[in-house]
């Protein structure tokens, strides 16, 4: 696949030629991570989307299958207006813009109640695309499954692709990656008790959230950014939510569960699987984000040494 990138005014002359008139873009997403390009579009009669170019392809397919099948439920996402592929046979995708902020840029200003109320929401909003169910994990093309995938079964090509990244011999903090694997690899049988395949987000997290202050309030207008998004188990849509918040602001974690489900830690097995997820987590991010996205991969490494303690 080709690896040249489009620059600003290159996408804006083609997504004029895709939408029909003349449009301008304006970069709103995180293009550091070379996974996708994202920009707010505007039309000559100041119409307003969004328009997504994705580096690969695995990304898109997820999240225009996700957007797709959540097309027909009340949540609070972007809705698909066109979809199709450039020259380079990358994935491009027009959606509907939604108006907001993203939560992570004004929570820490504002008030704990504000925050604690917006954390209480979050956690309705979660529980409500946990409510969408699948009888198999791990994909959306079920085409090519002849019998449904257990979340073991479905977990195997993750680790797979891991381990390889890990073979790096140039990662820091060799022992602690070490001892992450093995726990990885010693515990799997945690996940048999992942019988409940929901939609998971599997990027769940301020980031991905608009609000917007209606009155006095502020409101949650959407959850963004579904290219990581696959039938899952439930508990994995936690992981960032303590990596980034929980650990540090227990009240956020309360508040959170409030609104989720009140009595959801009386499971038996919450700790043991939702460990293994958030393991799974750090350890994969260790073994990409020292030299990209350094203070990501400290927070990381912090939490992954906080499991294994």
């Amino acid at each position: 696949m080709p690896t040249d990138k489009y620059t600003r005014k290159e996408l804006e002359r083609i997504a004029s030629q895709l939408v029909g008139e003349k449009v301008t873009l304006i970069p709103i997403g995180n293009h550091d991570l070379n996974r996708h390009l994202v920009y707010k579009l505007t039309t000559s009669e100041n119409q307003h989307f969004v328009f997504k170019y994705f580096y690969q392809s695995h990304y898109a397919s997820r999240e225009i299958a996700a957007l797709k099948y959540l097309a027909t439920h009340k949540l609070p996402v972007p809705k698909i207006i066109n979809s199709g592929a450039l020259d380079d046979q990358r994935t491009w995708l027009l959606m509907t813009y939604i108006e907001g902020l993203p939560m992570m840029k004004i929570l820490r200003h504002i008030p704990i109640e504000q925050q604690l109320r917006l954390f209480e929401e979050l956690g309705k909003v979660l529980k409500a695309f946990h409510t969408v169910h699948f009888d198999h994990f791990g994909t959306w093309n079920t085409l090519q499954l002849t019998t449904p995938l257990s979340l073991k079964t479905a977990y195997q090509p993750k680790l797979d692709f891991l381990d390889q990244r890990l073979a790096d011999p140039d990662l820091p903090n060799r022992e602690w990656l070490n001892l992450a694997w093995k726990y990885l690899e010693d515990h799997m049988s945690c996940l048999d008790y992942a019988t409940e395949a929901v939609l998971c987000h599997q990027d769940f997290d301020a980031r991905n959230i608009l609000i917007r202050k209606i009155g006095e309030n502020y409101e949650i207008t959407a959850v963004l950014d579904f290219e990581h998004s696959v039938p899952w188990d439930s508990y994995a849509d936690f992981s960032q939510l303590y990596l980034k918040h929980f650990y540090d602001h227990p009240e956020l974690e309360v508040a959170f569960f409030r609104g989720y489900h009140p009595s959801f830690h009386s499971d038996p097995h919450f700790d043991e699987r939702f460990k293994y997820h958030l393991l799974y987590y750090t350890l994969s991010a260790c073994s990409w984000a020292y030299d990209i996205a350094p203070d990501f991969y400290e927070m990381c490494m912090k939490t992954l040494k906080r499991l294994l303690k």
